[in-house]
């Protein structure tokens, strides 16, 4: 019925040489039709309304629109804090792995001075068992070292907001609209 009758009031502007009323009355594209939570894109930070969702109502009030972009509104609330929640612990994570590996280099390295003289015999293998600790730590070391520099920066990028964070929960908290 829209698109019917949106033909039939182009026929009549230009029979009464109306302009302007098309930037209200738009189109109506197949792709335009969709309810406003339905995926329009495969990542939820772009996800766009259709102008169906954002056209004001003409002569009342449509409570029910504004209800749907109520919820709309909360739902991209729900998942923004759910994605800064994400940042947070992704940040966490990290520094995890950074201070299990110097734990790993730091017990590494107790075991290269501790004296295991007593349990060999020669002094071939105590060197052997020694470069081998040594090995080990030095593994770790590297190991640190590689995900230091892979992420290097990646923390400034997790706190896009840091100003405005929540003190008590370390979430942004978002003004309503």
């Amino acid at each position: 019925r829209y698109r019917t009758t949106r033909v039939h009031l182009m026929s009549l502007a230009n029979y009464l040489h109306k302009a302007g009323w098309d930037d209200t009355i738009r189109p109506l594209l197949d792709g335009d039709i969709r309810a406003p939570d339905e995926e329009d894109s495969p990542s939820e930070g772009r996800r766009t309304f259709t102008w169906i969702w954002k056209a004001g109502s003409v002569g009342r009030s449509d409570s029910i629109a504004q209800e749907v972009l109520r919820i709309e509104w909360c739902k991209a609330r729900a998942r923004a804090h759910r994605w800064q929640e994400e940042c947070l612990l992704l940040n966490e994570e990290m520094r995890r792995v950074l201070q299990f590996f110097d734990s790993e280099v730091f017990r590494w390295k107790e075991l290269a001075s501790a004296d295991g003289s007593q349990d060999y015999d020669t002094t071939d293998i105590q060197e052997g068992r020694k470069a081998y600790v040594h090995r080990q730590a030095n593994i770790r070391v590297a190991m640190r070292d590689l995900c230091s520099q892979k992420w290097q920066g990646v923390s400034d990028k997790l706190i896009l907001a840091g100003d405005f964070k929540d003190e008590e929960t370390g979430l942004v908290e978002f003004s309503p609209i």
